[in-house]
């Protein structure tokens, strides 16, 4: 069973190697190219450079991950102290290789595209944040209108009920004017021999 670890090592010094020669070429493109026109070719350049940094620098912390997975239980994975020592300089040294272009004269333009990844991930970063911000935003508001939804059952409940209240009243008080109607017309039949007819209405 191969080493996953050789395997994404290998991976990686691809494309280190890769990146060597793309800087060559997009150092060597700038200085042909004129400030004020823009060139297809050292855009596309620096787009493939940018994205192998970030491939390459996910893939040297996830080893670095295993590697310190490892160094807890070295007998679980069949590592020494000498194989350890000898991953972590690799990934030791491979980051070093990507931050070599930036530690070159100021003038040099192999460090403005370091300058400019490095901007461009910032500005990536400042993006999700702003994307999370408006995300929390978003379920804020979602919960309020949770609450205003919930707030306005509780308040239609309650109407309901006193709705029915007002109902129940209302009946009762037609039940009793009934049996008030009945009790005086049943006084005015009796009191007919006595008193001259007339009508109540009520």
């Amino acid at each position: 069973m191969n080493d996953p670890f050789e395997i994404v090592k290998e991976d990686v010094e691809q494309a280190l190697e890769q990146s060597n020669d793309m800087m060559y070429d997009w150092d060597r493109l700038r200085k042909q190219s004129s400030s004020t026109k823009p060139n297809s070719e050292l855009d596309y350049i620096k787009q493939d450079l940018y994205n192998i940094f970030n491939s390459v620098e996910q893939d040297l912390s996830d080893l670095q991950s295993t590697v310190d997975i490892a160094r807890q239980n070295p007998q679980k994975f069949g590592l020494d102290s000498a194989k350890l020592a000898a991953r972590q300089k690799f990934i030791d040294t491979s980051f070093d290789k990507m931050k070599t272009p930036a530690q070159q004269d100021s003038n040099n333009s192999t460090n403005h595209m370091i300058i400019d990844f490095a901007a461009q991930q910032q500005q990536q970063q400042i993006i999700l944040e702003q994307q999370d911000e408006h995300m929390d935003s978003i379920l804020g508001t979602v919960r309020n209108l949770r609450g205003i939804a919930g707030a306005m059952n509780t308040e239609l409940d309650d109407q309901a009920i006193l709705l029915d209240e007002v109902d129940t009243m209302v009946d009762g008080t037609q039940s009793r004017l009934a049996s008030a109607r009945r009790r005086v017309n049943d006084f005015l039949r009796k009191s007919q021999g006595t008193f001259p007819p007339f009508n109540i209405y009520l």
